[in-house]
């Protein structure tokens, strides 16, 4: 049941299942997460709190951009 209207009818994704995930996951280890060890590297990895309220996410990732590399 869904907490703001109270609808019981859903709509999922065609790729909304454990398969699609898992090709999701493998392409971003294989293509996304090496850039990590690159930008760590060259000393231009930022880290920014992805979990913290938006408002601080915002300040972060503007403080990240704005900021000195």
């Amino acid at each position: 049941r869904c907490s703001r209207c109270g609808g019981t009818t859903f709509t999922r994704r065609a790729d909304d299942n454990a398969d699609s995930l898992r090709i999701r996951l493998l392409a971003y280890y294989k293509q996304t997460s090496p850039l990590l060890g690159y930008y760590y590297a060259k000393g231009l990895l930022r880290g920014v709190d992805g979990l913290a309220e938006i408002g601080a996410v915002a300040a972060q990732v503007a403080a990240v951009l704005d900021g000195p590399a």
